[in-house]
């Protein structure tokens, strides 16, 4: 992966996976797709089950002592996905214990336990199964999406600890002309709400 190479060299390249994104990184670091399992768990928002590495993660550092109460006893955390990587799944495979920790799990609606927060051990690589810009960014109400002060304020800390690693990146555009071209407000975004449960708005290119 690019990523791993510009981090070996000395190049903070920070990697964030949500959902299919973190399903991704597990996908990729094991070479195989067979690592995912099917899981009952879409429109469901549940509090997380730690494990006893995270009091010692990059990414749950960031919360304050009451926020991991939150996360841990409300049902906050957004989940909408039919697949997932068990923790018997992840054991297995020497290439994703030798390079991710895992840091909190989850229990579908029929009992199975799926992985729902990892980083990596020594780059700065995180996923996550659940949606953490849903609670600020979705409002249907045909999904159980949790919008309290606690729920909203746990996703903002989400968002602020990624953009606290994307700072610690030399990347930079060429020139301020490129990097004009290429930001998001050259596109307007659809409102999609209507004929979809899942997305408020949606940029189509």
């Amino acid at each position: 992966m690019n990523n791993i190479n510009a981090n070996d060299e000395g190049d903070y390249f920070p990697l964030w996976g949500t959902c299919l994104g973190y399903q991704l990184l597990c996908v990729l670091q094991s070479g195989t797709n067979h690592i995912l399992s099917s899981f009952d768990s879409e429109d469901y928002s549940i509090p997380l089950n730690f494990t006893d590495a995270t009091n010692a993660s990059r990414l749950f550092s960031i919360y304050t002592p009451e926020g991991m109460d939150w996360l841990s006893s409300e049902p906050i955390t957004m989940n909408n996905h039919q697949y997932g990587v068990s923790p018997h799944s992840f054991k297995s495979m020497f290439s994703l214990t030798e390079f991710y920790t895992i840091l909190s799990t989850n229990f579908d609606r029929k009992g199975y336990e799926f992985i729902s927060s990892i980083e990596a051990i020594h780059y700065p690589f995180y996923g996550v199964q659940w949606h953490p810009e849903k609670n600020i960014f979705e409002w249907t109400t045909a999904e159980s999406i949790n919008h309290s002060y606690h729920a909203v304020s746990i996703a903002q800390t989400a968002a602020n600890f990624l953009v606290s690693e994307a700072r610690k990146s030399k990347h930079h555009f060429r020139s301020e002309e490129k990097e004009m071209d290429s930001l998001i407000y050259n596109y307007e975004p659809t409102y999609t709400g209507k004929v979809s449960h899942s997305f408020e708005q949606e940029y189509q290119f």
